[in-house]
């Protein structure tokens, strides 16, 4: 998936999914939170302010759509 033509222009939005499933196969699914990812995969600080500092949401509203993307033109 990280190779089709919706997600490989988007560095970013692959570190993010990738991160996500990695989490979800390991079984730490359950425990992401926003300032996590935002520290885990975008170097955030700990102390950084989500309010104002949007990348995860940002991040993640990106992959939901190349997602929705990806599956719309997959050979089902």
């Amino acid at each position: 998936m990280l190779r089709s033509a919706e997600f490989s222009a988007s560095e970013r939005s692959c570190m993010f999914l990738r991160y996500l499933v990695e989490r979800a196969l390991d079984g730490s699914g359950h425990q992401l939170k926003e300032r996590t990812i935002g520290v885990d995969v975008f170097g955030r600080d700990a102390t950084y302010d989500t309010g104002k500092d949007a990348i995860v949401r940002v991040s993640a509203n990106g992959v939901r759509k190349r997602l929705l993307a990806h599956y719309a033109n997959a050979d089902l």
